[in-house]
């Protein structure tokens, strides 16, 4: 995909962690004892087993850590070193407590996106995050905690221009908005929450200069990016209170011409938004 125009980099991380197998012994001799006592069992080590929910736990944390900032960079090194300073800083610290609880039934996947990270740290290069390897990878990891952890999933349709799948009303606590674009122009997903006591509409809010904006509401999350006919998701722990979504794609914009019309006015302009609330999960 070509993100690069949209300022930043998204590197799209699941899960990182190797899974600790146990070993254990068969017994098939089978034969009767000459004494006649009972056969002894011989002890068994048994493989240690996953905690889901100490999985899930690790695995929001790394879902919902911030992305690779790299739109200060103005050269290939440069990109470089910050998304080698970020998977060092940001992502290995998060690594051992998915390592203490990851499943086996995606071992295999958590290698594949572990020794991408592992690569990344090391080099910088990112070109293993964007491997096929990686991104099925990705894909098998995602929709095991889909299935496995307590999140919210969120199916979000993006058409010219609009959002469709988003309630009203969410609860409080990890959230997977999954995109998939349906229209003919490239659209994204981006979330906001609403500082404590605004309740000016998310239109109004948009209109304003980028620096007042951020006074009064804040992104949630990295957001999500998807072409014509693709998909992706991403995942933000919310809390209460009130958002809004939002497409700040140029008009007009395809995702391989190169950087948009800086005067083409943006996809929330044409009504590519949607306020929301978030409440509190109910307790016991």
């Amino acid at each position: 995909m070509q993100r690069q125009w949209r300022g930043r980099i998204i590197v799209g991380i699941a899960c990182v962690a190797l899974l600790a197998t146990g070993c254990g012994g068969d017994d098939d001799e089978g034969g009767t004892p000459s004494s006649g006592n009972p056969p002894t069992t011989p002890p068994t080590t048994e493989a240690p087993v996953a905690e889901p929910a100490a999985y899930c736990t690790a695995e929001a944390a790394i879902e919902v850590a911030p992305a690779a900032d790299t739109s200060a960079a103005v050269s290939d090194e440069e990109v470089a070193s910050v998304l080698q300073t970020w998977a060092t800083q940001v992502l290995q610290p998060l690594v051992g407590p998915v390592v203490e609880a990851a499943p086996e039934d995606i071992s295999a996947e958590i290698q594949v996106m572990s020794d991408a990270v592992d690569e990344l740290s090391a080099t910088g290069d990112a070109t293993a995050l964007q491997s096929p390897d990686f991104l099925a990878a990705s894909d098998t990891v995602h929709a095991y905690d889909l299935a496995t952890c307590d999140w919210t999933s969120v199916p979000v349709t993006t058409t010219e221009y609009r959002f469709e799948g988003i309630p009203t009303e969410l609860t409080a606590g990890v959230t997977s908005f999954e995109l998939e674009n349906q229209g003919a122009e490239p659209h994204e997903l981006r979330i906001f929450r609403k500082a404590d006591g605004v309740t000016t509409p998310a239109a109004e809010l948009l209109a304003l200069p980028e620096e007042e904006l951020v006074g009064q509401a804040e992104m949630v999350g990295t957001g999500e990016y998807a072409d014509p006919a693709d998909d992706g998701y991403f995942v933000a722990d919310l809390a209460a209170g009130d958002y809004f979504a939002a497409c700040f794609i140029p008009v007009g914009a395809t995702s391989d011409a190169g950087p948009p019309d800086p005067a083409a006015p943006l996809h929330h302009t044409e009504g590519m938004v949607v306020e929301f609330t978030v409440a509190e999960a109910a307790s016991g």
